[in-house]
């Protein structure tokens, strides 16, 4: 697989390219420098790689690998691509760059490789690199080595590829969540489960085509898995995208007349996973604390006062406002009707359903409404 913003040719034209331009009276000596960097997602494993010429042409790759290796084996997988393709069109001196500083470190023998798998992909790049000229290593930051990574996350399936996307129709596979609902809407006449003939209800052919219908009659087409990262990535980093947060991505998602079942979890997952959003996205600046509860030794000791209303429509006694009072300890509610609000009320409130039942209490709260700041009242 091979994407690039400034040449997306197959990898053996590159490859002639690559050569005819090293043959046509240019130095040996010349420096051909590698950037490298390898990605590991839930969805797959691969390496994305910059090839900058002496000439200063740019070439990009990007491959899936399988089976499934980890971050720190993509890495050596990405270096090892590299060290091949540069051997192939017989570059001389070259510099590699690389965002992993414990790879390019035991490259460079300063770390001690004690994995026994990363130790064999190491004597694979060493044995590599003794047919160069001249070989340097270089740390870089993740920004420095943006393009390799880009293309990196786009092999492996963790993001859409955003530069030059052919969007083709690719026939339904078996784990396509959409198969089932499809041959059973082709032939309804067939047994099918209880549950999945409920949910076609909600769903409808056209033109051979699956659509959700939304509760307003709204069609919204359905996406594969692969056409909705697709969709996600032009919606999030696209020409019209704004890096938006992830209810309204789904929002727009859906506007444009999308659909598929875990579209809220993606859109999560992708913006949790854009650089540049956890970036510039909103910081919580005040430390996380545990809530202090408000609790008083024993009953009746506190209570909270507060007053409920108007209500409108009053009841049937013209009562509109309700006083209530609620004990700390065991959450023991008092409550009573009132036609009017004064400080009276409040004060015969007081006496007559906390004092005179359970004792003066320690303390009384309220929201320092105008009956509870009243001189009477205090």
């Amino acid at each position: 697989m091979n994407h690039g913003d400034r040449h997306s040719w197959p990898k053996a034209a590159v490859e002639v390219e690559l050569t005819g331009a090293l043959r046509r009276g240019t130095s040996r000596c010349d420096t051909w420098t590698l950037f490298f960097d390898g990605s590991v997602c839930t969805h797959g494993c691969g390496i994305g790689l910059v090839i900058i010429s002496h000439r200063r042409t740019c070439f990009e790759f990007a491959y899936t690998i399988k089976p499934y290796a980890t971050n720190n084996q993509a890495e050596y997988e990405a270096v090892l691509k590299g060290l091949q393709l540069l051997k192939e069109v017989e570059a001389d001196t070259i510099e590699i760059m690389g965002d992993s500083l414990l790879v390019i470190s035991q490259l460079a023998g300063e770390y001690e490789c004690k994995n026994d798998t990363l130790m064999v992909y190491n004597e694979m790049c060493q044995e590599l690199m003794t047919e160069f000229r001249l070989v340097t290593l270089k740390y870089v930051s993740r920004e420095q080595n943006i393009e390799a990574n880009d293309f990196a996350q786009g092999a492996s399936g963790y993001k859409p590829m955003i530069k030059d996307v052919k969007v083709e129709i690719a026939a339904m596979t078996a784990d396509d969540w959409r198969c089932d609902m499809h041959q059973y809407l082709n032939n309804t006449s067939q047994s099918a489960s209880r549950k999945l003939r409920y949910k076609a209800l909600k769903y409808t052919l056209l033109d051979d085509e699956l659509y959700y219908r939304k509760i307003d009659g709204v069609l919204l087409k359905c996406l594969s898995a692969d056409q909705a990262k697709v969709a996600i990535g032009e919606v999030q980093e696209g020409i019209c995208g704004t890096h938006q947060s992830a209810h309204k991505m789904k929002w727009l998602l859906r506007r444009a007349e999308y659909f598929w079942p875990t579209m809220l979890e993606d859109c999560f997952r992708y913006y949790k996973g854009c650089q540049d959003c956890q970036k510039i996205g909103a910081i919580q600046r005040a430390p996380a604390s545990a809530m202090n509860p408000i609790i008083k030794p024993w009953p009746f000791r506190g209570w909270e006062i507060d007053m409920i209303g108007m209500i409108n429509p009053p009841s049937s006694k013209g009562h509109k406002f309700i006083l209530v009072a609620t004990d700390y300890f065991t959450k023991w509610v008092e409550a009573i009707p009132l036609k009017k609000v004064d400080s009276g009320d409040a004060i015969q409130f007081v006496q007559e359903h906390i004092i005179y039942r359970f004792g003066i209490p320690q303390t009384i709260t309220t929201d320092q409404g105008s009956i509870f700041m009243s001189n009477e009242f205090v």
